[in-house]
């Protein structure tokens, strides 16, 4: 059973990841740095540590970032590179970008994959669906619509 509250939030963990969705929408068409790899120009996405922040992403980038760390939480037999997720995630990229996403482990000394709270792997259960058209559009929303912020935040403020 799910409940969604509208400028609320309701936790049983000192952390909280929250995807907010504020505004109305509008696509980014924000320009994502790119790096030569194999002599091909790919965006290049690093998974991250997502604890208890307080932090607010909001660029495509920083979006990325988080959903790729997420991959393990949801697919955990395969490495990230191979999960079928970061696949429609690469395809959904090139599609609106015309680049190829290419993944950077984490530089972190602990958490080579990244880091989610373990209380917060199941933020965004409601968008990593097993349908591939469904998954890519709602990351497409997610990455690239303004009006989608992810919130990392903790009960100590």
């Amino acid at each position: 059973m799910k409940k969604i509250r509208k400028r609320v939030f309701e936790t049983n963990s000192s952390s909280m990841h929250s995807l907010a969705i504020i505004g109305s929408d509008r696509m980014s068409k924000c320009q994502l740095s790119t790096t030569i790899i194999d002599g091909e120009e790919k965006i290049v996405v690093e998974s991250g540590e997502y604890g208890w922040g307080y932090d607010t992403l909001t660029t495509p980038i920083e979006k990325l970032s988080y959903i790729v760390t997420m991959i393990p939480y949801h697919n955990s037999n395969v490495s990230i590179s191979e999960s079928r997720y970061f696949k429609w995630l690469s395809d959904m990229v090139k599609d609106y970008t015309g680049y190829e996403l290419s993944y950077q482990s984490s530089s972190s000394n602990y958490y080579e994959d990244g880091y989610i709270d373990h209380q917060s792997t199941d933020t965004q259960d409601d968008v990593w669906v097993n349908d591939e058209e469904e998954f890519k559009n709602n990351m497409k929303n997610i990455v690239f619509n303004d009006k989608y912020f992810i919130i990392i935040d903790n009960d100590n403020h």
